[in-house]
């Protein structure tokens, strides 16, 4: 299959949504549920999970499945690297900045991690916090 920009950049619009709803920020009401009974992280999800389909099922064929498992693995590792970074750059910078700097919507975004910082630091790698 070949690259179908509209596909990336419906992804980049689905992204930038999550991010305003998940942030505290003033656009967090018209960002939740835009496209109706589907939200953001739903149709990010599919649109990825068909590129991902279309892009190794020729793959699975010339080269089989061992090939392309390894392939899926690489990807899955790389994408649980930027979650820890992310993790990191979370409970590190944002929770000074949300502590020092008396920011209460991002203690409120961190609130697991203020006020059960074992749990949050334990469960976040799992990805169940």
């Amino acid at each position: 299959m070949t690259r179908r920009n509209e596909l990336d950049a419906m992804r980049g619009i689905l992204l930038l949504i999550m991010a305003f709803t998940h942030l505290p920020t003033g656009l967090n009401p018209y960002a939740d549920q835009p496209l109706g009974f589907v939200s953001a992280a739903e149709g990010f999800v599919f649109l990825s999970a068909f590129l991902v389909g279309s892009i190794y099922s020729p793959q699975v064929v010339e080269r089989g499945i061992a090939h392309v498992r390894t392939k899926l693995w690489q990807r899955a590792r790389r994408l649980y690297g930027f979650h820890a970074g992310l993790l990191l750059f979370a409970f590190t910078v944002v929770a000074g900045i949300a502590h020092f700097g008396h920011s209460q919507p991002l203690h409120n975004f961190l609130y697991y991690f203020f006020h059960a910082p074992g749990w949050a630091t334990a469960s976040a790698p799992l990805l169940l916090y």
